[in-house]
């Protein structure tokens, strides 16, 4: 039987990664449905509806009578009336947040690596 022996911290690193791509985006709303009619498709959006149900949608086309997607995996068409959404959000990456990203991991990369130096230099710090 082969041991996977690198499982683990790849796990752990992918999870990390995709935490990390997760922290970098935002929902930020579209405007309201009458002003939002266009032929270019919103890649991902999220549906409020009026019931206060929310629905997350892909290639999504506001028309002036509905709001069209496709949803899950299975990439299933629905259609929407426009009079049952209450608001659509759009996914779009957050500037603040990616950089807010980027100083978190280099933080605590930095101070991994100064435990680490501690650790190699005997655990012992002496001062000046």
């Amino acid at each position: 039987m082969p041991t996977h022996a690198c499982s683990l911290p790849r796990r752990r690193g992918v999870l990390l990664l995709l935490t990390l791509t997760a922290a970098c985006h935002t929902w930020r709303p579209v405007g309201p449905i009458d002003q939002s009619v266009s032929n270019k498709p919103i890649p991902r959006a999220r549906l409020t509806l009026r019931n206060g149900a929310q629905l997350a949608l892909s290639d999504v086309t506001v028309r002036s009578d509905s709001v069209i997607g496709f949803f899950g995996d299975a990439h299933e068409r629905r259609a929407v009336p426009a009079a049952d959404v209450n608001s659509i959000d759009q996914r779009e990456v957050s500037a603040g947040r990616s950089t807010a990203t980027v100083i978190g991991v280099g933080a605590a990369a930095f101070a991994a690596l100064i435990v680490v130096a501690l650790f190699a230099a005997g655990g012992t710090f002496t001062g000046p």
